[in-house]
């Protein structure tokens, strides 16, 4: 492993649940039709199939990444590079309706790099519960989360959840 120090990124090897989850996402994003057809049993026209299940996988994918903040994995600049094509092919793919997953990686890394300019850490993300906000560890630091972790976990929540619904809603006019 080499630890990128001017900007806090990683370079190592995936793991398997990396590789699981780049792989899930890319399958997503190769064939996203079958998650519609098994939610509407109804034929569509095959653009409009396409384009409306590429929107939902991008709804789907962002809310995820959201709710399970996927973000120290975005530390790694493979992981994140797989993260980026997918993403874009996705933005692509859909004609631009199903941005969330590239604006949220964006808005993360934004985040991530002005909180390592600020604090020379790394940023850990803090777990969204029902009880509030809860400190994580983070391996590669050894340390948990601190108040300013969890500040700016607020800050990354709050702002991916109001761009998740704004993109999500244009996305919802460009396909009516």
């Amino acid at each position: 492993m080499r630890v990128l120090t001017d900007s806090g990124l990683v370079l190592k090897q995936l793991r398997w649940d990396e590789w699981l989850i780049v792989g899930l996402y890319a399958v997503l994003v190769a064939w996203p039709e079958w998650l519609l057809s098994l939610m509407l049993r109804r034929q569509l026209h095959y653009s409009a199939k396409e384009v409306l299940s590429l929107s939902f996988v991008g709804f789907i994918v962002g809310l995820l990444m959201i709710a399970f903040a996927p973000g120290t994995r975005f530390r790694n600049v493979y992981f994140s590079l797989g993260w980026l094509g997918l993403s874009s092919w996705l933005a692509v793919r859909s004609h631009g309706v199903a941005l969330e997953p590239l604006v949220l990686f964006l808005l993360y890394q934004a985040v991530r790099w002005h909180f390592w300019n600020r604090y020379q850490r790394e940023l850990v993300p803090a777990s969204v519960s029902r009880a509030g906000y809860e400190h994580d560890y983070y391996r590669l630091e050894k340390r948990y989360g601190s108040s300013e972790d969890i500040g700016y976990t607020k800050f990354l929540f709050r702002t991916g959840m109001v761009l998740l619904f704004l993109l999500s809603w244009m996305g919802i006019r460009l396909v009516s």
